[in-house]
């Protein structure tokens, strides 16, 4: 099982979600900071991957996406 956090606004969010994957033995693939550019997509009834390039949510997403790839071909 692989945990991805969402909505990460601060190096506090980020510490409680690493210590809780550590204390129950969860693998953390990624943490994807709050970003206002997701929100307005979804507002707006739009796919974040034809949204906002850029934005630091969807680096985040990109890089999940490149890890789960890379999961598959093992």
């Amino acid at each position: 099982m692989l945990i991805v956090g969402n909505k990460v606004t601060s190096f506090s969010d980020e510490a409680i979600i690493k210590q809780y994957c550590k204390r129950n033995d969860l693998s953390l693939l990624e943490l994807i900071p709050y970003d206002e550019n997701i929100k307005k997509a979804d507002a707006l009834g739009k796919s974040i991957m034809n949204f906002s390039q850029k934005s630091k949510g969807m680096l985040a997403v990109k890089k999940i996406c490149k890890k789960i790839v890379n999961l598959s071909h093992c």
